[in-house]
């Protein structure tokens, strides 16, 4: 995954999921910090306690990706808060990328090349359901 590639230093996730990006940025002898912001707390207390034992460099904390705030700087940041890829993405992920701008170099979304696609050449076609309306 390029985002985990290029991420060094202090890193600030959004979106905690099964925590698989985390674990592969603690993995990382050149990510010093990691700090997870997640909406859903059910999330935090479910699959947070395992990351912040884990690795020592995991943080894990509720939040929202619109309204967090904070002052420190990071070296990179990823947002990954959407539960479906499309096109209807963008503006959010436009959004946060420039608010966070000042306070990382490095700021990518989960699935942004894919939205991308889909808004110059639409969605792709789901060719079990175009199976389906073509014989029944």
């Amino acid at each position: 995954m390029p985002f985990i590639e290029k991420a060094n230093g202090k890193v600030l996730v959004f979106g905690l999921g099964l925590g698989m990006v985390a674990q592969a940025l603690a993995a990382k002898t050149d990510v010093h910090t990691i700090t997870v912001v997640e909406l859903d707390q059910e999330l935090v207390d479910m699959v947070g306690t395992y990351y912040e034992n884990y690795s020592s460099k995991i943080k894990i904390i509720q939040g929202n990706a619109f309204t967090y705030h904070d002052s420190k700087s990071y070296d990179a940041i990823w947002f990954d808060i959407w539960d479906t890829i499309s096109s209807d993405n963008l503006p959010e992920m436009d959004l946060l990328k420039k608010r966070w701008k000042k306070k990382a170099p490095i700021r990518m979304c989960w699935a942004e090349k894919d939205c991308r696609w889909m808004k110059k050449n639409g969605p792709p076609l789901d060719l079990p359901l175009l199976l389906f309306k073509t014989y029944f």
